[in-house]
């Protein structure tokens, strides 16, 4: 999972500028210090969100945009939960038919998915993607290098990931062997 930590502390450094990656660093830092003992690994699909997701009569039938897989501990597929959940952090940019972690995470469980343990950390993992994401294509945005007006309007949420990142993160339980 440091590969996952340094990887978003990548994204975030490129847009350390903006004022908006504000707590970011500190969150990157939690996580690393706080990484939970590795797992089986699976596939994850990392950019999972309700907009890659093609819906027939109201139900999920299939997922698209197959761009940022990766291999990872089969506890993060919580990771895509997050992102379905925390898109819908800005308040106009609700899904069209969302579907809540809980439920997700139930899915899994049912098909024979891993045990769920240190669900925070993970979820703190997830504010931190997305945050550190957002903090990028919003630098993007205001720099005219790729115009988005969808990230000026996501952008006050930023502040919001970073911090209910930072509460998860506290909450997570150290590696074992580690002071946290």
């Amino acid at each position: 999972m440091n590969e996952e930590v340094e990887r978003w502390k990548n994204v975030l450094r490129h847009a350390q500028k903006s004022r908006l990656a504000g707590r970011g660093t500190e969150l990157g830092a939690l996580l690393a210090s706080r990484l939970p003992d590795e797992a089986p690994v699976g596939v994850i699909h990392g950019d999972f969100q309700p907009g890659n997701i093609l819906y027939e009569n109201g139900q999920a039938g299939g997922l698209i945009d197959w761009s940022w897989p990766r291999s990872a501990p089969k506890a993060s597929t919580r990771l895509d939960a997050d992102d379905v959940r925390q898109r819908g952090m800005a308040r106009k940019l609700a899904a069209v038919a969302p579907v809540s972690a809980q439920d997700l995470i139930g899915a899994y469980r049912a098909a024979g998915g891993p045990a769920y343990h240190n669900v925070e950390w993970y979820q703190a993992l997830a504010h931190y993607r997305l945050g550190s994401i957002a903090c990028l294509n919003v630098k993007l945005h205001r720099t005219g290098k790729r115009e988005d007006v969808l990230w000026e309007r996501f952008a006050p949420s930023i502040p919001l990931l970073f911090a209910r990142g930072i509460e998860l993160a506290g909450r997570a339980m150290p590696k074992k062997g580690t002071v946290g």
